[in-house]
């Protein structure tokens, strides 16, 4: 299915949809989505009439147009176009011969052949003609210009000016242009302008403000999208130019994913009204990561935007199961228990309720973990992240948490403290 658009468009650019046979009719590992991308590639990779890319579409529909990270170079400091595509090209080449990244491309058409028309605003004037009417007649001549509507038989429709095709079909027709100027005379267009050929963009884009090209590509085999980012964002600092950078997509998003541990940490702290009681929470936050990335390992998958969102909500169930805890031995302090006391005595009293909903929460994510056909990679790298995290945040918890809960606890009070001295 052919269509034009997409991330470039134009008359000289086109993208097509390659359909695939069924997930059950592919069991062969040639078979693959990326073993058919990696092959395609190869034999279109020299193709001498056309630039021809193969990508895989985006993970995450409405986040970009392929898969892999996305990442915008900004050129913050001012280089002209032409040097700023040329770098951009190189940063591309030393990506593709890093083992790190592969099938690495930047998503803009090259410079094309464009008409450049100049007007002499000085001969114009000399003859009576402001900028505003070559302008407007020129536009009129070879674009087109919409006048009105009229019916014709029920149906409304509109009228154009325009030159006719054969007088608008190869430059030298612009000899053919006359302009009339204030005093009713007309001007030819060679008297007041020339025309050339030269090259320039067929595109421009922005990215917050600032002129930008987009590069796309996709990790390695068996590197995560992480390293992939890492490796991108070093291509780009190491370059000349003093070129920034912006990550968009799917790219943004895990980045942001993997930063929601300040908001839990100060939401804890509003909620306790205590910097030290969250501490003694989010301290068994890395355990469940810890475990979730294990499994991850284990099972040879990579670190990608769907195991972000799995460490995210293996987050949120073992900040869940250290609030059972602090919450219940906080309060047991308050009535006069000792530290210790109250953390053994939350950590019996909550065990039941910790064991019960983590297993239920274990059972839920099993089929995600275990799911197999057309896109099970994805269900698998969240269902294994939250698998590995739940059991891992679920087994220390009921033991580190006590802990966790008197050592802060003896940090930060300094009047513990001191009565603990005496």
């Amino acid at each position: 299915l052919g269509s034009g658009g997409g991330a470039v468009s134009g008359q000289a650019a086109a993208m097509g949809n390659v359909r695939l046979t069924s997930w059950e009719e592919r069991t062969d590992p040639e078979g693959s989505a990326f073993a058919i991308l990696d092959r395609a590639k190869r034999r279109f990779q020299n193709y001498p009439d056309a630039s021809i890319n193969f990508y895989l579409p985006a993970s995450i529909r409405g986040l970009g147009s392929s898969s892999g990270f996305s990442v915008q170079v900004l050129n913050s400091s001012g280089q002209s176009h032409r040097q700023f595509l040329a770098d951009v090209r190189s940063m591309v080449e030393n990506a593709n011969a890093s083992p790190l990244l592969y099938n690495v491309r930047y998503d803009v058409q090259d410079d094309a052949a464009q008409l450049l028309i100049n007007i002499d605003d000085l001969r114009a004037g000399q003859f009576s003609l402001d900028a505003d009417t070559v302008n407007s007649n020129l536009e009129i001549a070879w674009g087109g210009q919409y006048v009105n509507d009229f019916i014709d038989r029920g149906r409304t429709k509109r009228v154009y000016v325009q030159a006719q095709a054969q007088y608008r079909s190869v430059p030298s027709d612009l000899s053919r242009l006359y302009f009339r100027n204030s005093l009713g005379k007309m001007v030819a267009f060679d008297s007041i302008g020339s025309y050339g050929w030269t090259y320039g963009p067929t595109q421009l884009e922005r990215f917050n403000g600032v002129s930008s090209i987009t590069i796309v590509g996709d990790p390695a085999p068996g590197i995560s999208s992480g390293q992939a980012m890492q490796e991108m964002v070093r291509i780009i600092n190491a370059h000349p130019g003093n070129y920034g950078y912006g990550w968009s997509g799917a790219s943004y998003q895990e980045l942001q994913a993997g930063a929601k541990s300040q908001v839990v940490f100060l939401s804890l702290a509003a909620l306790y009204e205590s910097w030290s009681i969250p501490l003694a929470v989010m301290l068994l936050v890395p355990a469940g990561v810890l475990g979730a990335l294990l499994l991850v390992l284990a099972r040879g998958m990579s670190n990608d935007v769907y195991l972000q969102i799995g460490l995210l909500t293996t987050g949120g169930l073992a900040a869940k199961n250290a609030i059972l805890i602090v919450e219940y031995a906080h309060q047991f302090h308050l009535k006069g228990l000792s530290l210790k006391h109250s953390a053994l005595k939350a950590a019996s009293l909550r065990y039941r309720p910790i064991v019960m909903t983590s297993a239920a929460f274990l059972l839920g994510v099993l089929p995600l973990a275990l799911a197999d056909g057309a896109g099970a990679q994805s269900q698998q790298s969240i269902g294994t992240g939250v698998l590995g995290g739940t059991l891992a945040a679920t087994a220390a918890g009921l033991i580190l948490v006590p802990a966790f809960f008197v050592l802060v606890s003896l940090l930060f009070n300094r009047r513990l403290r001191r009565r603990l001295k005496h």
